[in-house]
């Protein structure tokens, strides 16, 4: 389906981002099931992953370096994309061993988990930029390097994105090796990023 900036135009779905982003923080504090100090925890911990240490910091690297590809290294690029959907992803994994009541070392290796897939995702949306099929998308093949977005494909291009989302998924799948079956959900959440194709 069209964006929906697309549909309803810019204005209503920056309000709708605003909407969905604070109900979140409803939901937490209305329909969690847990005691005070574990939702004051994930409260917490959402909003670090959507705020200015996490996605919305991360938009704005990337809204202030756009067109500016020749000021770009991989490692502003790698903070750029851990900050947006990574950081997203590995709150939502967190807030899950928050719940479940997860010890220090699972919530480390999740973490890593989080962090790999997270990046993962935005290489793999990167490279479906340059090559996926427009009608799936839902936007214009090429649209990211039109505006000038900083990806990785512009850095490295689109041989050794392919390599590097390829290592990314085996540094994720090896991470949850230790979790034995509990681990498969996880897995196949990885094998999905990879291989999507919207």
């Amino acid at each position: 389906r069209p964006t929906n900036h697309r549909v309803y135009g810019e204005a209503m779905a920056i309000l709708a981002g605003d909407g969905l982003l604070t109900e979140a923080f409803r939901l937490l504090a209305e329909e969690v099931d847990s005691d005070a100090g574990t939702i004051i925890r994930l409260v917490s911990g959402l909003t670090r992953a959507a705020g200015s240490r996490g996605m919305v910091g991360g938009q704005a690297i990337d809204i202030l370096y756009q067109g500016n590809d020749d000021k770009v290294d991989a490692a502003l690029l790698e903070t750029l994309h851990r900050r947006k959907t990574g950081a997203m992803i590995t709150g939502a994994l967190l807030a899950g061993i928050e719940l479940g009541g997860g010890g220090e070392e699972l919530r480390h290796r999740l973490k890593r988990f989080g962090d790999a897939i997270g990046l993962a995702f935005q290489v793999a949306d990167d490279i479906l930029d340059e090559t996926g099929d427009q009608n799936k998308l839902g936007k214009d093949v090429g649209s990211d390097r039109e505006a000038g977005k900083l990806t990785f494909v512009s850095l490295y291009g689109i041989d050794q994105s392919r390599k590097h989302l390829a290592e990314l998924h085996r540094v994720a799948r090896q991470t949850l090796e230790p979790l034995g079956e509990r681990g498969e959900p996880l897995k196949a959440l990885a094998d999905y990023i990879v291989t999507r194709d919207r």
